[in-house]
């Protein structure tokens, strides 16, 4: 638990590349366990994943988007994305030059919807 904690500080204090690194990780590390996305709520770790949506960086966005969409499914996850302003940084990567980081927040979009 103390690694999502961790992974939080970097995603707040990294240089992008640590940051990019740090949303790869959280999503591997969260990916199939509830308890470690609700953790990562409860550490603060939703708005620094925002954050990196609305980057300038394409891979810093690329990596916030699948961190995002692959953890939406969570109740918890999903309530602080949405009240992150999460749903509208999505929405605008929809249409991205970087196809990778659209197709990402398309298919973080249909799960916040299923």
């Amino acid at each position: 638990v103390g690694g999502v904690e961790a992974l939080t500080v970097i995603c707040r204090l990294g240089d992008n590349f640590l940051k990019s690194t740090a949303a790869l990780q959280i999503k591997m590390v969260c990916a199939n366990s509830d308890l470690l996305t609700t953790e990562l709520t409860k550490v603060g770790g939703v708005p620094p994943l925002i954050s990196m949506l609305n980057s300038q960086d394409t891979l810093l966005q690329r990596h916030a988007a699948q961190a995002v969409a692959g953890l939406v499914m969570n109740q918890d996850f999903l309530n602080e994305i949405i009240v992150g302003g999460g749903i509208a940084s999505l929405v605008t990567l929809l249409v991205d030059e970087d196809v990778e980081t659209a197709t990402y927040s398309c298919i973080g979009l249909g799960r916040c919807v299923a």
